[in-house]
C-alpha cells in the first residue's frame, strides 16, 4: 500500500521505499532531546509521588541486569535492593543538617536513581520498551 507516494506497508510495519523518502529523523541529537524530556517528565512525576515510585521504576531494571529475568528472583531481589537503598539513604540523610533538620531522604534517593535512570534510557535499544 502506498501512502502519499512515500511510505509502504511491508511485513507489518511502515517502510520507506528504495531510492527515496523523507530524510531520516532520530539521530543522536533528537534522541538526546527525547531522553532529556523523558527524564524531566519522570522527575516531575516523582516530585508528586515520592521516592517509592522512582524505586519501583529503576530498581527492577538494575536488578534484572544483575540477577537475570527470572520473576521469582527479580521480585525478591528488587524488594531487598529497594529496602537497602532506602535504609542507606536514610542513614546518609541524618548526617546532613539544614536549619537543624535532617535533609529529606527523597533528595538522596533521587540523587542516586536519576543518573541510573538516565543510563537505563541511554542503553535502551531504539524502538524497544
Amino acid at each position: 500500500m502506498l501512502l502519499n507516494g512515500k511510505l509502504i506497508w511491508l511485513n507489518g510495519k511502515w517502510c520507506v521505499p528504495p531510492g527515496g523518502g523523507p530524510p531520516a529523523l532520530g539521530g543522536p541529537p533528537l534522541r538526546l532531546v527525547g531522553q532529556v524530556c523523558g527524564v524531566l517528565m519522570v522527575t516531575c512525576a516523582m516530585i508528586h509521588r515520592g521516592e517509592v515510585g522512582m524505586l519501583s521504576m529503576v530498581i527492577p531494571c538494575v536488578v534484572r541486569n544483575a540477577a537475570g529475568s527470572d520473576f521469582r528472583k527479580l521480585c525478591v531481589y528488587s524488594g531487598l535492593a529497594g529496602g537497602v537503598l532506602l535504609m542507606l539513604c536514610r542513614l546518609v540523610s541524618g548526617f546532613f543538617l539544614i536549619a537543624g533538620e535532617a535533609m529529606p531522604v527523597t533528595f538522596f534517593v533521587n540523587l542516586i536513581l536519576m543518573p541510573a535512570f538516565m543510563l537505563i534510557l541511554a542503553r535502551q535499544k531504539r524502538g524497544s520498551l
